[in-house]
């Protein structure tokens, strides 16, 4: 058809992701996932942990699958359906997620009983791209088991690091436990191959031969990346970086879908050693958040999941985070968490020590608003000879559902009988051809202010396939047709 007209925030807690405005009047569907995603998974196996890679292949409608680039972990195939504000379940019930409104991110997890806690946080392949997208100030979130005396250490550290004009990021860790594993000053060298793919390398700092290379992805505008260490046995991470932009505490406002992975003190015993994961229906306005656990994959703990709302609060820092307080949530987790916000809104990481949550803003479940009457004569259609067809303007639109008429008129090809010309739908029989023809028709519509607007549809008429040959015409088209089927089948 063709037309013509007259980084973050800081948060309590695990997981989060965020936008500067309130959510996009979109109405989302599974074709807003589609295309190619590189994404990274971390999981709790038996206690330990366990990182990978994957390229994740959507096809916009209802299959994706899963292949594994880095790690031990395997593939995956499945179907999914997703509602109109950009919730993913899998048509088996068990992976649960969400798409951002512009379909550029990716989280889910896996909840049932057998399944054991996870998430990935997948960033859509880009084209193009160099290591100048890396730049300005990030806000750097690593979760990582490494060995110990006693055996396997699992923690975490939150650093802030800069990009340097030498394709370098240098910056500082901290954490709940300096001593355990990486404190204190860090450089990490870094390429960004063209379609996204991510190499962090650290080059300097404690126990910096213990991180990396670290492989993931990047976003198209470089504000947020995952990557993670998952070849050597023994020392897994995973990190999560969001670029530092300037906040108002009212852009944290909206509603949100938080896909969260972590350790907890669940069964009270002073230590957080029980893995688990969660989904949360998250919602921050004026200082206040609150939210529901929709689904966990804690199955053995009475208190998996609340099904009673939490609230609590957040207050922008001097670093342009968010630091949250949830007074009423019992999983030991009170305040000190942080949220990093993107600059486009639609993501946000929370972070604790050895919690992390990926948000996604959710879309708003409802079309934009019309604001100028717009003429629409559907799409162009290659039909047979003697084919009923049917003209559509069902999809033009005006403020208000003001339009007051629909005027078909051809202006290409030969000559048709329109039907109903002046009605929303019109109708037509394809006519005999000698080769393949275009015939075009045009839409006026007319609102009741007296404002027109136009479109144009062309419907192509494909000529009949006939052969010279003995018999009656009817041998004649039935050997033409056992004749070509014989070459393309």
């Amino acid at each position: 058809m063709k037309r013509s007209s007259v980084l973050s925030i800081s948060i309590l807690f695990f997981f989060f992701s965020a936008s500067l405005s309130p959510a996009a009047a979109k109405v989302m569907s599974i074709e807003d996932f589609s295309g190619i995603y590189y994404g990274a998974r971390i999981m709790d196996i038996d206690g330990a942990l366990r990182t990978a890679l994957y390229e994740v292949t959507a096809d916009g409608n209802g299959g994706v699958s899963f292949i594994t680039i880095e790690g031990s972990l395997g593939p995956l195939t499945t179907a999914y359906d997703i509602d109109d504000r950009g919730i993913l379940v899998s048509r088996d019930g068990i992976i649960k997620g969400a798409i951002s409104p512009d379909g550029a991110y990716l989280a889910i997890g896996k909840f049932e009983g057998t399944e054991p806690p996870q998430l990935l946080f997948g960033i859509k392949q880009s084209s193009g791209l160099t290591n100048e997208v890396v730049s300005g100030s990030y806000n750097i979130y690593l979760l990582y088991e490494v060995p110990g005396e006693s055996g396997a250490i699992i923690s975490s550290n939150a650093g802030n690091f800069e990009a340097t004009d030498a394709d370098v990021l240098s910056g500082n860790f901290t954490g709940d436990d300096p001593g355990l594993a990486f404190s204190g000053a860090y450089t990490a060298g870094y390429n960004v191959a063209p379609d996204g793919r991510l190499t962090l390398t650290f080059t300097d700092g404690q126990n910096a031969a213990d991180l990396g290379p670290m492989h993931g992805v990047v976003s198209s505008n470089g504000d947020t990346f995952v990557a993670v260490d998952a070849t050597r046995e023994g020392a897994w991470a995973y990190a999560v970086g969001i670029q530092r932009s300037e906040f108002s505490a009212e852009d944290l406002a909206g509603d949100y879908h938080v896909t969260d992975f972590g350790y907890y003190d669940l069964d009270n015993n002073g230590t957080r050693d029980n893995a688990a994961g969660f989904i949360m229906d998250f919602t921050a306005a004026d200082g206040t958040l609150s939210f529901v656990e929709s689904a966990s994959n804690c199955s053995v703990y009475d208190t998996c999941p609340i099904e009673t709302e939490v609230t609590g609060t957040y207050e922008l820092s001097e670093w342009y985070q968010f630091i949250t307080n949830f007074e009423n949530y019992p999983r030991g987790i009170k305040t000190g968490g942080t949220l990093n916000l993107t600059s486009g809104g639609n993501v946000f990481s929370l972070i604790h020590p050895t919690y992390l949550g990926i948000g996604i803003k959710q879309a708003s479940g409802t079309p934009d608003p019309v604001t100028e009457l717009t003429a629409d004569a559907g799409e162009d259609q290659t039909v047979d000879e003697g084919t009923l067809v049917t003209l559509d303007g069902s999809a033009s639109a005006a403020p208000e559902e003001d339009i007051d008429s629909y005027t078909w008129s051809q202006t290409a090809g030969p000559t048709v009988d329109l039907v109903n010309p002046r009605s929303i739908q019109s109708e037509f029989v394809a006519p005999e051809v000698t080769g393949d023809t275009r015939l075009t028709f045009n839409l006026e519509v007319t609102d009741i202010a007296g404002n027109t607007d136009t479109d144009s549809v062309s419907v192509t008429v494909m000529a009949a396939s006939k052969l010279d040959g003995g018999g009656d015409d009817d041998d004649d088209d039935d050997d033409s047709s056992c004749f070509i089927n014989s070459i393309w089948k």
